[in-house]
């Protein structure tokens, strides 16, 4: 584990990993009780420094776009706001991992009100409750915290791994995500009960449990690089020069928080400096100087949710803009204060002044038909917001249109449009509030024009084909190719009714009978009717025109459409008699 090409850090990290669960194992005594502790800052110390280091990852990346954006090239743009997704998901999962801590600490009897330390380090009941759940069986997953941070890193875990195979579908893939039971489950104790992954990692002193959940956190962080690694190969990073520019990073950031022996600071360190619209900006809060007593936060800008020890804060901001024409980026400031206890005793006010950009979110819109829609016809189209992720909610209006969302996702649109124009206002409900993120303007067209074709004894009728008494008529409307393929229920055709006419020598033609056709599908096989004896009265060699009188549309509605665009003469054609 400690092993591999892995960086020194990494290393020592994996190192005090196995050092840590081969403690679990001892008697514990005062001086393992301790070393839990120090392992625990330790590998706090290391997550502070992962996430310094994920940044710069996500920072390299997203600077490589930039430059490759502004160069004409757009392949990649979308993978930004993924980075910035990312990111955001690991941080929820820390931040998960950080509340249970906190959780743990509140119970009562754990921890000291005035010194806010553990009272017993050794207190393994109360927690054992925690992580398991009460009256949990020994060889089972409980019901407790444990079990649904193992489904958490599960989920987790499986996300990532969807990501990370699509980047790299040539390679490798990355399979076994899920949790496992450990292989030391399989040895049986003196009282014969088999240990879950759960008790194998939470049963034992409070101080363990703590140190325990801080070494999960690097497994995290680990998850998240191996992705960030996939999409540097993809964006032609070489992992080496990457991590020069993200260790100069690191340490840039490290050295901002260092603060005078005499004073504190206050520290905002965001989990993304460019939010998109709907989602919410989250920068955590921090006084740089270990402070004995808690720390009040107070801000107007947003939400103020307070860490463990009072030394720490989360600021969370709704990134709702409205943006200026034109602009796809808007710039929103925020201000911070904190009132502290200096060395000397006194309380000293801090204050904090920080911005972070609102990047208008993407409208992703996939159909068969992109720029046009087709008049009264059912448009099918797939409206998504990828940087909204699993956030995205939304509810979409359009203008002369009915729209209906799909039962089979709520991605999914269908859209009956009416007139010239179609303005489709896409909006997403987040946190109970609507948020406009766009519209997308679509032309209206009419479907494509049909043709008219008429059969005599299977032939396909002109004016040179010869028909005698008795002949097969058979009347088709075939639907454009294309059309009928994309929307082969709005692809229907019927005809009102075929007037036949006789044209004796030079004499104007005249009406010698006709058959309604109303009402009957006139795709497909086609219609038949007869020619009536009346047309054969003529000499040999006379005209006999047959005459489409309307051509109607039937809609997947079952709407009927008559179609204005045929001509007088596209609706007539003629044969000559025997």
């Amino acid at each position: 584990m400690a092993g591999g090409k892995l960086s020194p850090r990494q290393k020592m990290i994996n190192m005090m990993y196995l050092v840590l669960t081969a403690m679990l194992a001892l008697n514990v005594s005062a001086e393992i009780l301790s070393a839990f502790e120090t392992i625990k800052k330790k590998l706090n110390e290391s997550a502070q420094v992962a996430e310094f280091s994920a940044q710069g990852s996500k920072q390299v990346m997203q600077d490589k776009i930039d430059q490759e954006v502004k160069a004409g090239q757009k392949q990649h743009e979308l993978i930004k706001d993924s980075l910035t997704l990312i990111h955001d998901k690991t941080s929820d999962m820390i931040k998960f991992i950080d509340g249970l801590d906190s959780l743990l600490m509140q119970i009562p009897g754990v921890m000291d009100p005035k010194t806010r330390e553990v009272l017993r380090k050794d207190e393994s009941e109360l927690n054992f409750q925690f992580f398991m759940g009460k009256g949990a069986e020994a060889e089972g997953r409980g019901k407790g915290k444990a079990k649904a941070l193992r489904d958490s890193i599960d989920r987790y875990s499986k996300w990532l791994a969807d990501i990370y195979n699509v980047n790299r579908p040539d390679t490798a893939q990355w399979k076994d995500v899920q949790i496992k039971d450990p292989e030391a489950s399989k040895s049986l104790e003196g009282d014969g009960v088999k240990k879950s992954w759960e008790r194998f990692n939470f049963e034992g002193p409070i101080v363990a449990n703590r140190a325990m959940l801080e070494a999960m956190k690097q497994d995290i962080y680990q998850k998240e690089t191996k992705v960030f690694n996939a999409y540097a190969a993809r964006l032609g990073l070489k992992i080496e020069d990457t991590k020069k520019v993200v260790q100069q990073e690191v340490q840039k950031k490290l050295e901002d928080v260092k603060i005078p022996a005499e004073g504190a600071e206050l520290i905002s360190a965001p989990v993304s400096g460019i939010v998109p619209a709907g989602l919410q900006f989250k920068t955590n809060l921090y006084v740089g100087l270990k402070m004995k007593e808690p720390v009040r936060f107070n801000s107007s800008s947003g939400t103020v949710t307070p860490t463990e020890g009072g030394i720490g804060a989360v600021l969370t901001i709704p990134a709702n803009g409205t943006f200026p024409a034109g602009k796809s980026e808007m710039e929103q400031s925020y201000t911070v204060t904190a009132a502290v206890k200096t060395l000397r005793g006194a309380t000293e006010n801090l204050t904090y002044n920080g911005k972070f950009v609102i990047r208008k979110p993407e409208i992703v819109v996939t159909s068969a038909t992109i720029q046009n829609l087709y008049r009264e016809c059912g448009n099918m189209i797939n409206i998504d917001v990828p940087a909204l992720g699993d956030l995205y909610n939304p509810s979409v209006t359009a203008s002369e249109a009915e729209i209906t969302q799909s039962k089979d996702s709520k991605k999914k649109w269908l859209i009956v449009p009416r007139g010239k124009k179609c303005v489709v206002g896409v909006s997403s409900i987040t946190n109970g509030q609507t948020m406009k993120i766009g519209d997308v303007i679509y032309n209206v067209i009419d479907p494509p024009k049909p043709s008219i074709e008429i059969y005599v004894n299977g032939q396909r009728a002109s004016a040179q084909m010869q028909v005698a008494k008795g002949s097969r008529v058979k009347l088709k409307i075939v639907p454009d190719p294309e059309f009928k393929t994309l929307l082969p229920m709005d692809a229907r055709y019927e005809v009102t009714q075929v007037d036949v006419f006789k044209q004796c020598g030079l004499g104007p033609p005249q009406k010698a009978g006709g058959a309604s056709l109303a009402g009957r599908d006139a795709t497909g096989e086609g219609l038949d009717f007869p020619i009536p004896g009346e047309a054969f009265q003529c000499p040999s060699g006379s005209k006999i025109f047959f005459e489409v009188k309307d051509v109607v549309r039937k809609n997947f509605q079952g709407k009927k459409v008559t179609d204005e665009r045929f001509t007088l003469y596209e609706k007539n054609i003629a044969v000559t008699t025997k």
